[in-house]
């Protein structure tokens, strides 16, 4: 892929995210929204995204079913992750709400 002078050519990030959780006494934590990161080593992208029950699909899109589960477990448990692999910027922000 080429770029132009000045433009960095999409891909090549490396994405973490941290659980946004609501608590409640006697209630189990509610994943309430999650903290996307995607970072290349220069540049850095955050962005929020509303759980709307969508979210181990969206992984299943980045990551295969059983770990799109796992991530998403991890993330309910208030843990912070790192999907594993390297992404499209525009890819992360169209499936994930960026």
């Amino acid at each position: 892929m080429t770029s132009s002078p000045g433009s960095r050519p999409n891909g090549h990030y490396t994405l973490s995210a941290i659980a946004d959780l609501q608590t409640r006494a006697g209630d189990l934590p509610r994943l309430r929204a999650i903290l996307f990161m995607a970072t290349d080593g220069e540049e850095s992208h955050t962005w929020r995204a509303s759980n709307i029950g969508t979210f181990v699909a969206d992984f299943a899109f980045l990551v295969d079913a059983d770990e799109a589960y796992r991530l998403y477990q991890r993330l309910c448990r208030g843990e912070k992750v790192t999907f594993p692999g390297m992404f499209d910027l525009e890819i992360l922000k169209d499936r994930l709400g960026g």
